[in-house]
């Protein structure tokens, strides 16, 4: 008693053992193989090429080289056999004076020579090693045994390559390979990948190797056997605390998109130890993933540190998948931010289970409320424990659940809700399809206790309510007694670690002869006394249906002990005596529900294909505005080149003519100066003077023609700029011109139907008043009435008698 099936670590992916409410420090496992806690010599991002290797080698062929290779040695000296102790080695130590330093082993030779001992008989070895109904060669094992030695810095021996090979064989079996919790590191992670790419592995459909340290380099490694073989081999792969990183986690998610069997992938954590820490750079690969993967149903990423820019991104490719129906997205910091895309990107999923435990949710609530209301989401479980929701996100999620019809479990343990959150989340408990509910620890008070239990007093579909924690007294239990003596359905209650007395005790107990559905309850942890211990003995002898009873941890007889005791093993025997009959009830119920449940399951068909519809409208609509866009931004910068392009040739050609002009200059004051020297010069003759002058003309008239071509040049350059600046305004006025047209067009079009609107009621009126003047006409001659005189206003011309007259008058004149 008194385990919350609604546990925050009680995810999608990971089992929870009973009344664990918090993460453990450490794992949880009396006996297991610890890695050290230095890292390896190849832990780094990528593995030693051999050396031969190319940059074209795979993950795993360089790391078996590295395993094959002689760098690779044990760095332990054997253990002495008369102290146990290890000795230093020659390399670490002083060396004993007259003895020459002892040869060290490769790991290969040392497990060489361990298979060789087993194989003699020297061991427990009998050849081949049985795992469940399969069997395994010892040699299949032996290399990974050894990178494990290597990863740890090990010596290997006969005792651990015996104890290594007995554990895998023991846990694994039925198609699953179990490494869980066996020392396995980087080059131990590349091995297994090995091992899993041989034909002979074709057999294992499952891999579990969790509570390791694989880090980057077995996480790559074991993408590449999802990449290779990952369409007819592994369906489900548990990759817990191995110590991975942004790249290994990106290695696998590129992988994912290719890979068309895996459907289960749990990346989370099992402990305190070597935690993964994908974080957010490795969120492009996933939303990558899931928009290509089209196997994949079940991802849990607990405690992996995306935050919210990583939760933006996730849900970019979360929006884009339709197969995942799980998902485990627990401690991973994604706040309000992060979580209102993740909301938003659940309409558009096809997702079953969501777990948004401890990731500091406040108002982000109000979304998630808001996609439940709406009808598209096919949720069934939502995990929100261990967040900041306060009352207004939990009134919020009441009003949803009164809306929503398909939502079975909900988990709001450890919030913030208050008494006024529990009065508003009330206001949804009378929701068909909620089956489970987790109030632990919520701070609900009497106030918001009674709300709900007065809510419940008429709901027939949940099963599981968890009130423990909540500072509950003897008004809250009085009003849990009035429910039970209404409520059909909840057969598993929890009321410990609270505060009743005797008052609410004595009610519940007097209320047990009025339930026949209580299975079982619990109120561990309250202040009931002998009072409440006597009304609960004779609110069992009343009724049979309660079997299991938690009083512990409170102050009661030992008699009533004994007397709740006895009963409780009375009424199990009969629970189980009436076993059958009860199976026959329900199925007869079942039988009659079939009919509902076809029309349901046809509903709920033509809901998600008018939703897949829809969802492809959206898609259409939005690819073509994206390309209308891109358009116009493609051609605005084409425009914008142009522009740039032509006022950087103009400045180009007035820097030439600075230079030119410049030049000129300098040329004008050397020919004025030589024309002064000349005419300085006494003994120069007259000829000479005339042909200086001319020569000084012709300069002047060859300074003035290119004055005018650079002058020209300039007038070209201008205006080939105000034609770039017209035509980019051009291009701007009909961008705003079709925008305007398309709004005129809207209107025009509005207008149209107005006015056809109007004609059409016109038209009707007209007709009634044919068929009104008609019928006058019948009654007139039904009783034989004159024929009414026409008035002269009567008597005018129909339209356009005049004009035809007026024409012809003037063709008579004419």
């Amino acid at each position: 008693m008194g385990d919350n099936p609604l546990s925050p670590r009680r995810g999608i992916l990971r089992p929870q053992s009973a009344g664990v409410r918090s993460i453990p420090l450490r794992p949880t496992s009396a006996v297991r193989i610890r890695p050290s806690t230095a890292r390896p010599k190849f832990a780094g991002k990528n593995p030693p090429s051999g050396k031969d290797g190319g940059e074209s080698t795979s993950v795993i062929e360089k790391a078996l080289r590295d395993i094959k290779s002689e760098q690779w040695r044990t760095q332990l000296r054997p253990e002495s056999a008369s102290s146990g102790r290890r000795t230093v080695s020659p390399s670490r130590g002083a060396t004993p004076r007259g003895s020459a330093p002892p040869r060290s082993r490769s790991p290969r030779k040392e497990v060489a020579m361990a298979l060789s001992a087993i194989k003699r008989g020297e061991g427990a070895g009998t050849g081949r090693l049985t795992g469940g109904k399969r069997e395994w060669s010892e040699e299949e094992l032996t290399r990974i045994f050894s990178a494990k030695c290597i990863d740890l810095e090990l010596k290997p021996s006969q005792e651990r390559l015996e104890r290594f090979m007995t554990k895998i064989t023991a846990d694994s079996g039925g198609g699953a390979l179990v490494l869980r919790e066996t020392g396995l590191g980087p080059l131990s992670g590349a091995a297994v990948a090995a091992f899993l790419l041989d034909p002979s592995a074709e057999r294992f459909t499952s891999l579990v190797i969790a509570g390791n340290a694989i880090r980057d380099l077995g996480a790559t490694a074991i993408a590449e056997v999802l990449d290779k073989r990952g369409r007819d081999q592994l369906v489900s792969l548990d990759m817990r605390s191995n110590d991975i990183g942004p790249e290994g986690g990106e290695a696998l998610f590129t992988a994912l998109g290719r890979n068309l069997s895996l459907t289960a992938l749990d990346l989370g954590v099992l402990g305190g130890v070597q935690r993964n820490r994908l974080g957010s750079k490795a969120c492009p690969a996933m939303a990558a993933a899931l928009a290509l993967n089209t196997s994949l149903t079940s991802l849990s990423l607990f405690g992996n540190g995306m935050g919210t820019e990583g939760g933006r991104t996730f849900a970019a490719g979360l929006r884009a998948n339709t197969t995942l129906r799980s998902l485990d997205l627990s401690l991973n910091g994604l706040k309000d931010e992060g979580t209102n895309m993740i909301a938003e990107a659940l309409e558009s999923a096809s997702l079953e289970s969501v777990n948004l435990s401890q990731n500091q949710i406040t108002k982000a609530a109000v979304r998630l409320s808001g996609a439940l209301a709406s009808g598209r989401l096919l949720l069934q479980t939502l995990n929100l424990s261990y967040n900041l929701i306060g009352a207004h996100g939990s009134t919020a999620l009441g009003h949803a659940l009164a809306s929503n019809s398909i939502l079975g479990s909900l988990n709001l343990d450890k919030n913030l809700l208050g008494p006024e959150g529990g009065q508003g989340l009330s206001q949804g408990l009378r929701s068909k399809s909620l089956t489970t509910l987790s109030l632990s620890g919520t701070n609900l008070r009497d106030a918001g206790a009674r709300a709900v239990a007065a809510a419940l007093e008429h709901n027939h579909a949940l099963t599981r309510l968890d009130l423990s924690s909540n500072m509950l007294g003897d008004p809250a239990g009085k009003a849990v007694a009035a429910m039970l003596r209404f409520n059909s359905s909840l057969s598993w209650l929890s009321l410990q670690d609270n505060a009743i007395s005797d008052d609410g005790g004595v009610a519940i107990g007097n209320a047990l002869p009025h339930n026949q559905s209580l299975r079982s309850m619990s109120l561990k942890a309250n202040s009931i006394h002998d009072p409440t211990g006597e009304a609960i003995v004779g609110g069992m002898r009343g009724s049979t249906s309660l079997t299991e009873l938690d009083v512990s941890w409170n102050d009661l007889n030992y008699s009533n002990f004994q007397a709740i005791e006895r009963l409780i093993q009375e009424h199990s025997a009969l629970y189980k005596q009436g076993a059958v009959g009860r199976l026959k009830k329900e199925l007869h119920r079942l039988r009659k529900e079939e009919p509902k449940l076809a029309v349901r399951e046809a509903e709920f068909a033509a809901l998600v294909q008018e939703r897949d519809r829809l969802i492809t409208e959206a898609h259409v609509t939005r690819d073509e505005v994206d390309a209308n866009e891109l358009f116009t931004k493609e051609k605005i910068e084409e425009v914008e080149f142009e522009f740039a392009s032509s006022s950087q040739e103009l400045d180009e050609r007035k820097a030439e003519m600075k230079t030119l002009r410049g030049v000129v200059d300098e040329e004008e004051k050397g020919m004025d100066k030589e024309v002064k020297h000349a005419e300085m010069l006494a003994s120069i003759s007259v000829k000479e003077v005339k042909m200086a002058h001319q020569e000084k003309e012709r300069l002047a008239e060859e300074k003035i023609s290119a004055q005018r071509e650079l002058i020209l040049q300039e007038e070209n350059l201008e205006r080939e700029q105000a034609e770039a600046a017209e035509t980019l305004a051009a291009l701007k006025a009909a961008y705003d011109e079709a925008c305007a047209q398309m709004e005129e067009n809207s209107k025009e079009v509005e207008a149209f139907e107005a006015a056809d609107l109007e004609a059409a009621s016109a038209a009707a009126e007209v007709e009634a008043a044919a068929t009104e003047k008609a019928e006058a006409e019948h009654e007139r001659v039904a009783v034989g009435a004159p024929e009414p005189e026409k008035k002269p206003e009567d008597k005018k011309p129909p339209p356009g008698a005049a004009d035809k007259k007026g024409a012809a008058a003037a063709g008579g004149s004419g």
